[in-house]
């Protein structure tokens, strides 16, 4: 092989190791930058929200009745199934006493 081709070679290599290092080190400080700036933002832009005592009672008030409503349609829908099967059984015997 030619000295002067092991010689670029050689040379090549330093400058695309020089490149990759510039590269990852770039890449490494533009996302710290971009993490402060992020979390600084962030912090500006989520104020914390106040919930007054009237408007926390309506809320409540509503948790309640939703509940209320949701316990009466599990017990409506208990009595149904129960009816249900219930049905097939009376009506079971009531054919066997026909025959």
């Amino acid at each position: 092989m030619d000295p002067n081709v092991a010689r670029n070679v050689m040379q090549l290599l330093v400058v695309v190791g020089m490149f990759a290092f510039v590269a990852a080190v770039f890449s490494v400080a533009f996302r710290v930058v971009f993490r402060r700036v992020k979390k600084r933002s962030f912090e500006r832009e989520s104020p914390v929200v106040q919930i007054d005592e009237a408007r926390f009672t309506r809320l409540e008030q509503a948790v309640d009745s939703i509940a209320l409503e949701l316990e009466r349609m599990t017990e409506a829908q208990r009595f149904t199934m129960k009816l249900m099967t219930d049905r097939p059984a009376d009506r079971i015997t009531e054919k066997a006493k026909q025959q």
